[in-house]
């Protein structure tokens, strides 16, 4: 999906969800695969936004992602298919 389809998904589903008891940030992030570790990789320890994403992506085409970060680890979610379908 585009990065403006990506917004508006994320503006429906919220900013938190809770996924086994953890509160994940909803984020767009990257579509392709390398593009999304490259992005989960820095993640860990910067400050992003939905418009991190931009920067990351090699296809201009995104996700959106319930992510939860302790600092070291990342758990993520790809939410953009159960929600598109609501």
């Amino acid at each position: 999906m585009t990065h403006k389809e990506a917004l508006k998904l994320k503006k429906k589903i919220g900013d938190v969800v809770i996924k086994k008891d953890m509160e994940m940030s909803v984020i767009v992030t990257p579509e392709l695969n390398n593009d999304f570790k490259n992005f989960i990789t820095d993640y860990r320890g910067l400050q992003f936004d939905d418009y991190s994403s931009l920067r990351y992506s090699t296809n201009s085409r995104f996700k959106v992602h319930g992510l939860w970060t302790n600092g070291a680890d990342v758990v993520y979610k790809d939410l953009t298919k159960q929600n598109l379908n609501q």
